[in-house]
């Protein structure tokens, strides 16, 4: 007949399986969060490439419009474009050569300083792209739908449907 396990016995190996417990969700956690510290990496890198992509564009764009305001004789607008062009390029260059790493370390502060402000951001974004996903779900189209703009369209009485006159086409 098996002797009961004593008291001690059973905490001892409570306390072992705990701790081993314990240590498995550590090393999970350790792995969880540096899976999303490369995620936030790599979402981060390609984020500021594509903005400095886009100033870059902009800044393209308003160079050729300067070009043109040169052109046609304005030069004092030009002169204020081509500032503007200057400092696009600048801010273009600056954010292709910002540390992403540190963009992630100052969130990461925020959230351990200002876990409510984080939270209650992550809330109030969430709640507005709701809202703009729902918002043509409400639109009373039977109201739309009796408006003149949707009056029936078919030709009048007696006249040949596949006349381009009709249709507002001109022959």
């Amino acid at each position: 007949m098996e002797t009961p396990m004593s008291t001690k016995a059973m905490t001892n190996e409570m306390r072992a399986a705990t701790a081993e417990a314990a240590e498995r969700a550590r090393v999970k956690g350790e792995e969880l969060v540096s899976e999303a510290r490369d995620q936030a990496h790599a979402f981060a890198v390609e984020k500021r490439d594509g903005v400095a992509s886009y100033v870059s564009d902009l800044a393209d764009a308003l160079e050729r419009a300067t070009e043109v305001l040169n052109e046609r004789g304005r030069s004092g607008s030009a002169q204020y474009a081509q500032v503007a062009v200057r400092r696009l390029h600048e801010l273009g260059n600056r954010v292709d050569r910002e540390d992403v790493n540190s963009w992630i370390d100052d969130v990461e502060n925020i959230a351990r300083e200002r876990p409510l402000l984080v939270f209650g951001g992550a809330f109030l974004l969430g709640y507005a792209f709701m809202r703009f996903l729902s918002g043509d779900r409400h639109t009373d189209y039977s109201r739309v739908a009796g408006s003149d703009r949707f009056a029936d369209s078919s030709p009048p009485a007696g006249a040949d449907a596949d006349d381009p006159a009709i249709d507002g086409e001109t022959a």
